[in-house]
């Protein structure tokens, strides 16, 4: 009777254990697939990216140049953290070592931070790209590009627009 008593607490202990690590690996492979659409949706980011930027390249004009050359750069930088970030994971791929990386607050941070930033930064290119598209697609005109001035340029912004009622 004296074993019996001694075993219980050990079994119970044993039970809060795994069932808390079971409930841990739920949350563990929540936080993964988490991780994981966090990095596909980066992905769709940078695809969409480069569709942009293949048509904005397709006007070819020189005072565009700069903004086209920062978004390859945005481009690039993105990739590159996603790559590190995937890395990263895989590094950690067991449950086990993945489980310590993911109670730590701080460390899931330091890993998801610069995969956030450089997305963000992608997205305010890609905004501009659009912004210039559309410009460019409502008011290219190739001898503007003479004069000094991006096309992109909205004709309210443009020096000596005057306002018409149409």
């Amino acid at each position: 009777m004296a074993e019996f008593i001694a075993i219980g607490p050990i079994l119970s202990v044993s039970l809060r254990l795994i069932a808390e690590l079971g409930i841990s690996m739920v949350g563990i492979d929540a936080e993964v697939r988490g991780l994981d659409l966090i990095a596909k949706n980066v992905e769709d980011d940078i695809e969409d990216a480069v569709m942009f930027y293949d048509k904005f390249a397709k006007y070819g004009i020189s005072q565009e140049l700069k903004l086209r050359q920062r978004a390859l750069q945005s481009i690039n930088k993105t990739k590159e953290a996603l790559k590190m970030f995937r890395q990263q994971l895989r590094a950690h791929g067991n449950n086990q070592t993945l489980s310590v990386l993911l109670g730590d607050r701080i460390r899931v941070r330091k890993l998801v931070e610069p995969l956030q930033a450089t997305q963000a930064q992608l997205a305010r290119r890609v905004d501009w790209m659009r912004a210039a598209l559309s410009d460019l697609e409502k008011n290219f005109d190739p001898s503007k590009e003479k004069e000094g001035l991006a096309s992109s340029v909205p004709p309210n912004e443009r020096p000596g627009w005057v306002e018409t009622e149409d």
